[in-house]
C-alpha cells in the first residue's frame, strides 16, 4: 500500500506539472508514465521489504554460527549500519539523478526531434510522438526530469544495497559454523529464497528501464543492462559461495572429530594442527553429535527450480528490451 501510494503521489505531481501548460490529456495517454510508476513502486517496495525482512532472516540463521552473541551482534550491526547509511545511498542515487537530468535535457535540446529511432541509445523512445512536438519543450523536459529523479532514487539505493550485500555475504562466509551440514542447509534455505526474490524483482526493474529507454537490443543497451544485471548475478552467486565455504568448514570439523575418535579407539596418538576458529575437541562435545559424512555431500545450495528462476530473470532483463523494437 505504501508503494502504491508513493507511485500515485509521483503520478499526480507529474500530472499537475503537465496541467500548467495544457498537456494533461497527453500525459494521461502516455504509456511510459505508467511503466515508470510501476517501476518506482516495485523497486521502492522491494527495498523496504528486503530491509525489514533481512533481520529475521539472519536471526533465524544465527544458531549456525559458533560465535558468542556479542561477536555476532557487532558483526551484524557493522554491516547493517553500512547498508542503511542514508548519505552513502543518496550519493549513488545522485549519480543516477545527474544522468537522468542530462538525458531529459538532451532529449529536447541536444538532439533532433524527428527521426528519433535512428539516434543513439538511452533515449526515451517509448514516449509517444506528441512529446516531441516543438511546443512547450521546457515543460515536457521538466516532467521527464522529474520522473528521472524519482526513478533514480530507488534505482540508486537498490544498486548500492546489492553491491554492499555481495561484500556482506563475502565477509559472512568467514564466520565459523557448526559441524552440522544438513542443519546449515535447512537454515540457509531461507536466505536463499530471500535473495531469489530480490534477484527476480531486480530483473523486472532492469527490464522496465530497458523498455523505457532503449529501442531494442544493441551494443549500447546490452552493455548498460549488463552493468545493472551483474549486481543481480552477484547476488545469485554470493549465497552459493557462502554455503560452499560453510560445507567445507563443517566437513573439516566433522572429519577431524571422526579421525580423533578413530585414532583414540586404535590407541594411537594423533597430533594435528589446532583448528584456528575453535578447538572442537576441547570446546565442543561433538562425539555422536556430528553428522556422518558417508555418502555424497551436496555442495550446491540451489536446486533446479532455483536455476529456472534465475534463467527467467535473465530472460526478463534482455527479453523485454528485445521485444521493445
Amino acid at each position: 500500500m505504501s508503494s502504491a501510494l508513493l507511485g500515485a503521489f509521483v503520478y499526480f505531481i507529474g500530472l499537475s506539472i503537465a496541467a500548467t501548460f495544457d498537456f494533461g490529456k497527453e500525459y494521461i495517454n502516455t504509456s511510459a508514465i505508467y511503466i515508470g510508476i510501476f517501476g518506482i513502486s516495485l523497486v521502492s517496495g522491494v527495498v523496504r521489504f528486503a530491509s525489514l525482512r533481512i533481520h529475521s532472516i539472519f536471526e533465524n540463521f544465527r544458531p549456525c554460527f559458533m560465535v558468542d552473541d556479542d561477536t555476532y551482534i557487532s558483526f551484524i550491526k557493522r554491516w547493517f549500519s553500512e547498508l542503511s547509511n542514508d548519505a552513502g545511498n543518496l550519493i549513488i542515487a545522485g549519480v543516477y539523478i545527474v544522468l537522468a537530468l542530462l538525458v531529459a535535457y538532451s532529449e529536447f535540446f541536444l538532439s533532433p526531434l524527428t527521426g528519433r529511432v535512428q539516434y543513439g541509445a538511452l533515449k526515451a523512445y517509448f514516449f509517444e510522438p506528441f512529446w516531441y512536438q516543438p511546443e512547450h519543450l521546457w515543460g515536457k523536459a521538466i516532467i521527464i526530469a522529474f520522473y528521472g529523479i524519482c526513478v533514480a532514487l530507488p534505482l540508486g539505493i537498490a544498486t548500492r544495497l546489492l553491491y554492499l550485500n555481495y561484500k556482506f555475504m563475502k565477509d559472512l562466509r568467514n564466520l565459523p559454523v557448526i559441524p552440522l551440514i544438513k542443519t546449515i542447509r535447512i537454515r540457509f534455505r531461507e536466505i536463499v529464497d530471500y535473495y531469489l526474490y530480490i534477484i527476480f524483482t531486480w530483473s523486472i526493474g532492469i527490464g522496465l528501464f530497458g523498455i523505457a529507454f532503449f529501442n531494442g537490443l544493441n551494443i549500447d543497451s546490452i552493455i548498460f543492462l549488463s552493468a545493472l544485471n551483474i549486481l543481480g548475478i552477484g547476488t545469485f552467486v554470493a549465497p552459493q559461495l557462502c554455503y560452499r565455504n560453510y560445507v567445507l568448514q563443517s566437513a573439516r570439523m566433522s572429519t577431524r572429530q571422526t579421525l580423533t575418535t578413530f585414532y583414540s579407539n586404535m590407541r594411537v596418538k594423533l597430533h594435528e594442527r589446532p583448528i584456528s576458529q575453535v578447538d572442537a575437541s576441547k570446546n565442543l562435545q561433538l562425539v555422536g553429535a556430528t553428522e556422518s559424512l558417508e555418502g555424497n555431500i551436496n555442495w550446491w545450495v540451489y536446486d533446479l527450480s532455483d536455476f529456472v528462476i534465475f534463467i527467467l530473470a535473465q530472460v526478463v532483463v534482455y527479453g523485454l528490451t528485445l521485444l521493445q523494437r
